[in-house]
């Protein structure tokens, strides 16, 4: 009696297929092992690990050391299987059949260890490339979910920002602030001061300015502000090599007025200071060496433009004041000739009262003169009168500019009292 190599059950030596299953038994003569394995017939093979629990088992355990599930119906099935190897070879196998209550149990045992180990690499190598590049993806992620028909995104816009210089632009939060919020979050003290940035924070504050003449000055602060947010990601190296060409170009005749407000600025140490003057050059400093503008090209397609928009609104603010100030100087000759009117005519009116005329006539002529004198006086009066309510105006409206460039109280421009007409 012999048993089947598949399913154990017992088969003679006369059968050339099992009566059970219908594996082939071996004994067709003219038949290779391998051409009587049946395909459909299901291969008993090495099992790794237990079908109930996942524990890892050795080959040919009767059953798993973790949970006691039987791998195998009986001995007289193991005896078959070790025979069948010795036959046939070892064949892989996709399913076995185990003692689960008459339910089939299907597992990849060797391709499963391979799965699960290639997943392992892969959320290693996940999380690592997660730590290194995190910073890349959540500014990627703000820049993606940033509102572009905001005041921030279109100041950006504005600048000419390239990709990278956005991207840091927007990773730092940046908000377009009234007068009030601004001096509160940017603990604004100095009447010049028009931005802040919080690296810790990662925060990006501007003043909002109104009047479209001075929009120019919005995009370079929110250039300069952006610049420092960079200064903070330079690296070491670069760090050194960009102060030592920023502190060479600082003394360039050219940048005079640029150096000069830096050096009333109160900073706390030397990166502070180097990071000003990065900030400032690259936002409002012209005509830089070529490894300089390089690098700033990394953040601004158009520097240059930065720098105009700036100008421009400076440009804007220095004609309303050349305005104001030539005509404060027109009002000052007026005054000067209406105090001249003053003496002549009070000289006049004492000769009128006291003085000798030999005849009438001659008083009239006197009296013609002074009522002229008079008359041109009054005339003077009347256009310093309406050069003042001008000069005024364009005071009030000039104060009013200034002071949305202040993140302070602003003193209005002084003028003096209009001389009043008698």
């Amino acid at each position: 009696m012999m048993y089947c190599t598949n399913c154990a059950s017992k088969v003679s030596k006369k059968d050339e297929f099992c009566g059970d299953c219908g594996e082939p038994t071996g004994n067709r003569k003219g038949k290779t092992a391998s051409s009587l394995v049946n395909p459909n017939s299901k291969n008993l093979g090495r099992i790794t690990r237990c079908p109930a629990c996942n524990y890892n088992a050795s080959e040919f355990l009767l059953k798993c050391p973790n949970c006691g599930q039987a791998f195998w119906q009986s001995q007289e099935a193991l005896d078959a299987y070790m025979l069948k190897s010795q036959t046939h070879g070892e064949p892989e196998v996709t399913s076995v059949q185990a003692d689960t209550g008459g339910k089939e149990v299907g597992f990849s045992g060797v391709s499963k260890g391979l799965d699960t180990k290639w997943a392992r690499y892969l959320a290693v190598v996940l999380l690592i490339a997660g730590f290194i590049y995190w910073p890349d993806i959540t500014s990627w992620y703000a820049l993606q979910t940033f509102d572009k028909n905001s005041e921030e995104y279109m100041l950006a816009t504005e600048a000419k920002m390239t990709n990278k210089g956005l991207s840091i632009y927007i990773s730092n939060q940046p908000r377009v602030l009234s007068k009030e919020d601004f001096r509160a979050l940017c603990n604004a003290t100095e009447i010049d001061e028009l931005g802040c940035y919080y690296p810790s924070q990662q925060k990006i504050y501007v003043l909002g300015i109104s009047q479209a003449e001075l929009r120019g000055i919005m995009v370079e602060t929110v250039s300069h502000e952006m610049l420092h947010a960079v200064y903070d990601q330079l690296n070491e190296e670069e760090r050194v090599k960009i102060d030592a060409d920023l502190n060479k170009e600082i003394i360039e005749p050219d940048k005079a007025e640029l150096k000069t407000l830096i050096d009333s600025l109160t900073l706390g140490d030397s990166y502070e200071l180097g990071s000003e003057v990065y900030a400032y050059l690259g936002s409002e400093a012209r005509n830089l060496n070529p490894y300089l503008e390089a690098h700033y090209s990394e953040y601004f397609y158009d520097r240059e433009g930065v720098v105009r928009a700036g100008e421009l609104s400076d440009i804007e603010l220095a004609k309303i004041k050349n305005v104001i100030d030539s005509q404060i100087n027109q009002l000052n000759q007026y005054e000067k000739n209406i105090d001249e009117f003053d003496r002549v005519i009070a000289t006049q009116e004492n000769t009128l009262e006291y003085g000798y005329f030999s005849s009438s006539s001659s008083y009239n002529r006197y009296y013609n003169t002074y009522s002229a004198n008079f008359d041109k006086r009054k005339e003077l009066i009347g256009k310093y009168n309406e050069l003042t309510d001008t000069v005024e105006r364009k005071i009030d409206d000039y104060t009013e500019l200034l002071k949305s460039l202040s993140s302070t109280e602003f003193s209005r421009y002084d003028l003096r009292s209009p001389v009043q007409s008698r």
